[in-house]
């Protein structure tokens, strides 16, 4: 019984984790793309370049 309750606490953690790196991944994302925008360049002559 407790390994199952140790199981769950463990993904449940892994998963909280794994959401919190996503959203401060696609945060980061978005502030790099207003910087690119900010500095006259757009992500179409990002990847000509």
């Amino acid at each position: 019984m407790t390994t199952n309750k140790n199981s769950s606490s463990i993904l449940g953690s892994v998963f909280i984790g794994v959401m919190l790196i996503s959203l401060v991944g696609f945060a980061l994302l978005i502030v790099g793309l207003y910087e690119l925008a900010d500095s006259g360049r757009t992500v179409s002559s990002l990847v000509q370049t």
